[in-house]
């Protein structure tokens, strides 16, 4: 099942409350405590770019990938229709993290809201970090967050029902996570049931995203391969020491610079 077909036309309503901005200027922060005046970014996940967006008026000058042609079409409409001449700089390009190139490096790897998450097998886990190791300047940063093992185990996910709205549309969320503890996989089936205000039309659809839940130990092990040096591991936004209450861990590595 294709994920972030329909979904990607409600995203930006579901996830109406996340504080991009706050979010941003968090990033934004690491990222020049680590490396200062870095100034290029490839966002690996961008979604319909709004990170990117905030990032790019910061100064930043931003490459965007996702997966989702949806996703990529949001993002660069965006982009174009913005009255910000940084944000109409910024580019969005369809591919697959793990081994879509750029025939440049960047200063930052950017991997925001558990996209690594998204990645299932440990195959692809280690061509996504080689893929970001490639891409980066010498000590370089990859930056990204994760869904935290102990956190997913300690206080599983919960069946639960959303509803969102604006003057176009009603939708109801329903999610439904089943973990599976063999392969460290919570799969998180989302029924969408969506009312569109203008057309007065329901519409229906199913989709089921697949989220891995990772360990320090694992990092660690894939930092090492692939000539990564952890400089942070902190909650996401509040800096805090993780613990088995934190499901969302922000990780920071810098590229080695004897690495090859």
């Amino acid at each position: 099942m294709e994920i972030f077909k329909e979904y990607a036309n409600l995203y930006d309503l579901i996830y109406s409350e996340k504080d991009y901005k706050k979010e941003v200027f968090y990033i934004d922060k690491l990222i020049q405590t680590a490396t200062p005046g870095a100034n290029s970014i490839l966002e690996f996940g961008c979604g319909t770019g709004k990170h990117s967006r905030y990032l790019s008026e910061l100064g930043y000058k931003m490459i965007g990938v996702d997966i989702s042609p949806e996703m990529i079409q949001r993002a660069t409409m965006e982009s174009l229709t913005s009255t910000s001449k940084r944000i109409k700089n910024n580019k969005y390009v369809l591919g697959n993290i793990k081994e879509v190139k750029f025939k440049k490096k960047f200063d930052c790897v950017l991997s925001l809201f558990h996209v690594i998450s998204y990645i299932e097998s440990t195959s692809d886990l280690e061509k996504t970090f080689g893929n970001a190791h490639e891409h980066l300047n010498d000590r370089g940063l990859f930056v990204f967050d994760c869904w935290f093992g102990p956190a997913v185990l300690s206080d599983p996910p919960k069946d639960r029902i959303n509803k969102y709205e604006n003057n176009e549309n009603i939708v109801y969320r329903i999610v439904t996570p089943e973990i599976d503890f063999i392969n460290n996989v919570v799969s998180v089936n989302i029924e969408i049931i969506h009312f569109d205000r203008k057309t007065n039309r329901i519409n229906e659809f199913n989709e089921i995203h697949k989220m891995r839940y990772l360990f320090d130990p694992e990092i660690e092990s894939l930092f090492k391969k692939f000539g990564f040096k952890l400089v942070r591991r902190e909650e996401m936004l509040t800096g805090n020491i993780p613990n088995r209450h934190t499901w969302s861990v922000c990780y920071v590595a810098k590229k080695n610079e004897c690495q090859k």
